[in-house]
């Protein structure tokens, strides 16, 4: 470059000196234009019939070295910059080599998989909470227990429980033993969990009792290279195979038997491929034959139900179809000998559901709440970027085959008889609908849900067992809705939410009692003072809505470690308060009592998870 530089010095030098040098006898100088022999015009060096031409000015010399240089220089940093994408391409090649050798080597842990309905979550953390508050500042009696353990769900925030947690057993502990491993084969990964959920509560006669439960325990085999197949085994428990993305819409797990003995394992086989993923599976159920009396020993018979699939999942948008199909076995209410063909009474029973969703820039996470999420993950949101958005809606609808509740139906005079079907179809359906807006730390969450009542009451089946409702019953659905406004300050969380609910309702023909169904049924609850989700009411009386106030903290202490604390407001005019007969000892319904009407509570919680 230095002696590129000193020619070019030396070439100006030269042609200036040039220049100034004094004109030659019989050479034109550059002052004057060379005049051309025979001809009356001067040729300033140009045109065919020139034959001499006139130097160059020192101007036109300087800018013609100028460009040379410059151009000289630019190709010199074309090529510079051509060598350096070339050596960064080479860097990135060997990158990407070490990386996906390096994947291979260590296959990726799994931890909570987020995909709604078919990718559903295999392995679940321990977890260890500790609760105490009081279920009803205002009423301190055996049916509003002060600082204990176990159920509290009646008191929690309904819509809570609706996006899948409550205040359930909060003196649960989960354990859970994992394991990750690589095959011998490339890209091959298997995974082993085994679970158990250790629960304290209060019994009917006030002593604690602990129950070990299995929580949900796996065996997985999972390949993966340019597309992914995954079989995932439960032995168990594979409540975690189900239709739908709301817990509260979800259906399939083992209460859709109604004569669970709470053994269903079940198996699926998913295939991934870029955005869409397909899957497909079963349960098996052993339960009696038809229904026994006490200690009686019946036959038993095998159930099943097949579930399948697909979701895509791509720019934000996540849509997916499932459905199932389970055999709930033979209808105990109705006579076999009554019917031309015996299996008329097979109560079959399926689900089809619709679920979309449409994220904007970052996850908007889950709203507060006083416990966490089933699985035992709390999704918290991400703050990055000022802005983000979603939206999401779910549409489920059953069927099964019940007894006709107007089998035999008299009408029309005592000569006049109208006989039904002895089975008639038994429709459930339910929706839910969701929006979420972050503007930087502060989130709000609206959500509309409307769910039939024989949506609720579809896993007892029906509000009279195994039986549809009469023509002419008064039925009236339920809708809630509800709105929540967090904000977050380092490691804090301050929310407010509110919401209203219309229960659902039902009326028998030429009866004047209404029976409040507030939450889902099932088949095999356990009856527990504070779990109040039926209620029968006053002769002549209405269902009144009910309305709930909450003010909740949360602090995430250490990524397993969070405390949480919440005041909440509830009023319930459909509640009563049983109370003992002075004469007769026997419990009657009080309905004029406010502290158990409009009910005040607090918990505290700290929660660990690893």
């Amino acid at each position: 470059m230095r002696a590129m530089w000193s020619m070019m010095f030396l070439l100006v030098t030269v042609t200036l000196s040039a220049q100034e040098a004094p004109a030659v006898e019989g050479t034109p100088s550059v002052s004057e234009p060379a005049v051309v022999e025979g001809s009356g015009s001067s040729a300033v060096g140009s045109g065919p019939q020139a034959v001499g031409q006139a130097a160059m000015t020192r101007e036109e010399i300087e800018a013609l070295v100028e460009k040379k240089v410059a151009d000289r220089l630019a190709a010199i940093d074309e090529e510079r910059k051509k060598e350096e994408a070339r050596r960064q391409a080479e860097a990135k090649k060997k990158e990407d080599a070490a990386k996906k050798e390096a994947e291979k080597k260590v296959p990726p842990k799994s931890g909570v998989n987020d995909a709604p309905g078919l990718m559903t979550p295999s392995f679940s953390k321990n977890t260890l909470s500790f609760l105490i508050g009081d279920d009803n500042l205002r009423d301190n009696s055996q049916y509003s227990p002060e600082t204990d353990i176990g159920p509290k769900d009646d008191y929690d925030n309904f819509m809570n429980r609706f996006l899948g947690y409550s205040n359930r057993a909060k003196g649960m502990t989960r354990l859970s033993l994992f394991h990750e491993d690589g095959g011998l084969i490339s890209d091959l990964t298997a995974r082993i969990g085994i679970a158990f959920d250790l629960e304290h509560a209060f019994d009917t006669t006030y002593f604690v009792k602990t129950n070990l439960y299995e929580g949900g325990s796996f065996i997985e085999v999972q390949y993966e290279k340019e597309f992914l197949i995954k079989l995932t085994a439960w032995p168990y428990d594979s409540d975690r195979m189900a239709v739908g993305f709301f817990p509260g819409l979800r259906w399939g797990t083992r209460a859709a038997w109604p004569q669970n003995l709470g053994f269903v394992p079940g198996a699926q086989l998913l295939f991934g491929w870029g955005p869409l993923s397909v899957y497909a599976g079963f349960k098996a159920h052993l339960q009696p034959l038809v229904d026994k009396l006490s200690e009686e020993t019946v036959p038993l018979e095998t159930t099943y139900g097949g579930f399948g699939g697909v979701t895509y999942k791509d720019h934000g948008v996540t849509a997916s179809l499932q459905g199932a199909f389970i055999d709930k076995g033979d209808n105990v209410m109705v006579d076999e000998a009554a019917l031309q063909k015996s299996k008329d009474d097979e109560i079959l029973s399926f689900g089809i559901d619709l679920f979309t969703q449409y994220e904007w820039k970052k996850p908007i996470g889950d709203p507060l709440g006083i416990t966490s999420w089933n699985n035992g993950e709390w999704r918290e949101p991400d703050y990055d970027g000022p802005l983000a958005a979603r939206a999401r809606g779910e549409l489920i609808f059953l069927n099964e085959l019940l007894q006709n509740a107007d089998h035999l139906a008299w009408s029309g005079g005592e000569d006049a008889v109208t006989v039904e079907p002895i089975t008639k179809n038994f429709w459930g359906m339910a929706a839910a609908v969701e929006g979420a807006f972050r503007w930087e730390k502060l989130r709000v969450f609206g959500l509309f849900s409307w769910r039939s009542l024989s949506f609720l009451v579809f896993d007892a089946p029906g509000l009279i067992p195994f039986q549809t409702f009469p023509e002419h019953a008064k039925i009236r659905d339920e809708l809630s809705g509800s709105l929540a406004v967090d904000y977050n300050w380092r490691m804090l969380w301050f929310g407010f939410s509110t919401g209203i609910k219309t229960p659902a309702s039902y009326l028998a023909p030429g009866s004047t009692r209404t029976t409040v169904v507030k939450d889902r049924l099932t088949a095999n609850a356990k009856k527990v003072f504070t779990t109040r989700v039926r209620e029968d009411l006053p002769d002549g009386a209405n269902p009144l809505n009910i309305a709930f106030y909450a003010f909740t903290v949360k602090a995430q202490l250490t990524p397993a470690v969070a405390a949480a604390f919440q005041l909440s407001f509830t009023k319930d005019s459909n509640r009563s308060k049983p109370v003992p007969d002075p004469d007769t000892g026997n419990n009657v319904l009080f309905w004029d009592d406010e502290k158990t009407r409009n009910i005040l509570s607090f918990f505290v919680s700290l929660e660990g998870r690893f």
